[in-house]
């Protein structure tokens, strides 16, 4: 099986780059191979991002063992300490002190933001934040972070330090990799990219500064794919995601409508991701989410930091946030479009685990 061309993706030389690949088609072996040559090529060290720190040691444990018995390095070794991974040449013939283990790669996690500003990265070029498309199968485990891409965002200023003199040649490239499990997320929505996918085609978006390639899974990986005991286990959605990269059907797309006009404002709800109206139509018992504000109508604060004087803390027990939960339950819960969508599933998910 041809596995996938890391050069070809690299060539666009796009500051952002998204792969939404299958599984084992050798996205995240072959951008490590590429980081570690271009280390010993150029000089330029790597880091690796995970949602949450407790995920550090699992994620780094094992980190070079396939790697390590590749032919490209064999004449090269490997360890890793804590957070970080060295390498040094593979030579008996030279004193430690003649061949010192080099730090060339770190791993960083999210929610470790604010300490990271503390911390030097030095001549990074690359930035890898893998499986950054979470499964809605495993929402009682993990989550997106509140305002996750901000946060990645905050991240990456961290670690590249640009300044007005940086070279182009020198700035810090951002590659997020994953699987098709769900088109709307935070990171699509963002770069409004849940629109109009097709797969097999390099996407620019971002005024060409951000690309994306939404990977065509070839005809022998589907006959492995299928022939794997793993496969057993899949329903038909679960399958056709994990064989044909297809996203999954995206929850609730039915409920997007615009709001009668009949439909009366009842309050606005605002978080860190924004704010939206709600607007109820008391005769076809409908709860409308509008990414809108009204003036002149209750405001309702779910976050500290967007509270004040205008904008009331709601409690978990409030009416509103309740309304809207039992709406959501027996389907008359609706949205204008599909980022709203995105952020009413934020906020049930902090209350009602949804």
């Amino acid at each position: 099986m041809k596995y996938y061309d890391w050069n070809k993706t690299l060539s666009y030389n796009a500051d952002v780059t998204i792969v939404v690949g299958a599984r084992g088609i050798g996205k995240t072996y072959g951008l490590r191979k590429h980081c570690i040559k271009y280390y010993i090529k150029k000089g330029y060290k790597y880091v690796e991002v995970v949602r949450y720190k407790n995920q550090i040691s699992s994620f780094i444990k094992n980190y070079f063992g396939r790697l390590s018995t590749d032919d490209s390095f064999k004449k090269y070794e490997f360890k890793t300490e804590g957070d970080t991974g060295y390498i040094r040449l593979k030579d008996d013939t030279l004193k430690k002190e003649e061949n010192p283990w080099q730090p060339f790669m770190y791993v960083v996690a999210l929610t470790d933001s604010q300490k990271l500003k503390t911390r030097t990265f030095d001549h990074v070029k690359y930035i890898i934040f893998d499986e950054f498309i979470l499964d809605k199968k495993m929402k009682q485990f993990y989550k997106y972070l509140p305002c996750e891409v901000a946060v990645l965002q905050d991240i990456v200023d961290t670690i590249s330090r640009e300044t007005i003199e940086t070279k182009e040649a020198d700035k810090v490239k951002v590659i997020l990799m994953g699987n098709a499990l769900d088109a709307l997320n935070p990171y699509f929505v963002k770069f409004n990219l849940y629109k109009d996918l097709k797969k097999g085609k390099y996407r620019r978006f971002n005024n060409k500064r951000g690309l994306l390639h939404y990977v065509e899974v070839p005809d022998d990986y589907k006959v492995t794919k299928q022939n794997s005991v793993a496969f057993v286990f899949d329903d038909k959605q679960t399958s056709e995601v994990a064989a044909n990269n297809e996203f999954y059907a995206m929850q609730n797309t039915s409920f997007i409508a615009e709001k009668t006009e009949r439909a009366k404002c009842m309050c606005n709800i605002r978080d860190s991701n924004g704010v939206i109206s709600l607007w109820c139509d008391v005769v076809e018992n409908k709860l409308y989410c509008v990414s809108k504000e009204v003036p002149n109508v209750p405001s309702i604060a779910l976050t500290h930091e967007v509270a004040d004087s205008n904008n009331i803390i709601a409690r978990r027990t409030n009416k509103i946030i309740k309304l809207m939960i039992d709406m959501f339950y027996v389907n008359c819960l609706y949205y204008d479009d599909k980022s709203t969508q995105l952020k009413v599933f934020q906020i049930l998910n902090r209350y009602a685990n949804i």
